[in-house]
Parts: structure tokens; C-alpha cells; sequence
């Protein structure tokens, strides 16, 4: 980060103006005449990037940073998912070749729900994972990822499939 500069990616630059638009209390595009609601932006990312908009405002690399930081960390969340199912070494060797991968170094500064979105979906399958106590949790990072990205609605299925699992469980059904 910076890996590009921003509204290269057309979105990135709304993304900024609606977490300010946030900031002031409101989601309207404040930089059109007559302040247009933003219905095209979901609101999951300038949520989280609200913090840097009231620690830094118009300091747009901070943006940059902070989601480079996002993208950073998915290797660390996805090596405990994957260490469930496979040995240490081949977890290792995923989590390095996702964090290594070209595509990735060169998006993960970019100010796009992407990485923002893959974190909350690695949290959400470790929450799924923990058992009934997790359905609270998990029902909060599967509303924060459709939020982020309209996509997380397909996790609803995963979601609602493990709490009827969990409910068979409790009664005692198979």
C-alpha cells in the first residue's frame, strides 16, 4: 500500500465518501448537488473504514493502509479454518501461497470490499465451527458480510443449515 491510486477502481472512491458521509451522520453522496442518497454503495465497508476517516479524514493512503492491514491479516484467520482439516504444512504452504500471490499483492491496497469481505467469511466459518455458542456471533458476521458485500447472502444456506444441525443436536433428531 499504496498499491494504486485512489478511484482507479471507480467504487474505492465512493467507498471513502460514504464512510465521511457516515462520519456526518448520513449516507448521501455530499460531493453532488442537492446530497443524492448512496444506494448504489452498501454500507459495510465505510463502516469499518470509519475509524480512519475520524482518526486521519482526508489522508487517503491511511485507507490504502488500513486495507492492506485487512488483507494481511486473512493469512493468520485461515491457517486455525484450514489446520482443522489438513496437516501444518499444508496449511502453511496455502496460507503462503495466497499471501505471495501477484493478484493479491497488487489489490491489497485497494480500497474494495474484497479483502474486508474474505475476513469476515474466514470469521464467520471459525464461529460456525464453535458450536451453538458461536450462532450469535456468527448470525453478526453473516449480517456484517452482506453488508460488505451483497454476495454474502449466498453464506445464508451455511448459516442456516448448521443451526438447524445445532437444533437436531439439542433435540436429540438425526
Amino acid at each position: 500500500a499504496p498499491a494504486q491510486y485512489l478511484g482507479r477502481q471507480h467504487d474505492d472512491i465512493l467507498f471513502v465518501i460514504a464512510s465521511h458521509a457516515l462520519s456526518f451522520g448520513e449516507y448521501v453522496l455530499f460531493t453532488a448537488p442537492g446530497k443524492p442518497p448512496l444506494p448504489h454503495v452498501t454500507p459495510g465497508l465505510p463502516f469499518l473504514l470509519m475509524p480512519v476517516t475520524w482518526a486521519v479524514g482526508d489522508w487517503f493512503g491511511a485507507y490504502q493502509i488500513f486495507c492492506a492491514l485487512i488483507s494481511a491479516a486473512i493469512p493468520f484467520l485461515l491457517w486455525p479454518w484450514l489446520r482443522a482439516r489438513l496437516e501444518p504444512w499444508t496449511c502453511t504452504l496455502i496460507c503462503l501461497l495466497w499471501s505471495t500471490s501477484p493478484i493479491v499483492l497488487s489489490q491489497s491496497g485497494c480500497v474494495m470490499p474484497e479483502g474486508a469481505y474474505l475476513m469476515l467469511t474466514v470469521l464467520l466459518l471459525l464461529a460456525l465451527e464453535r458450536g451453538p455458542q458461536g450462532l450469535g456471533p456468527s448470525g453478526w458476521l453473516l449480517a456484517a458480510a452482506t453488508q460488505v458485500r451483497p454476495a454474502g447472502l449466498s453464506l445464508f444456506p451455511a448459516v442456516l443449515a448448521r443451526a438447524q444441525k445445532w437444533s437436531m443436536r439439542r433435540s436429540g433428531s438425526k
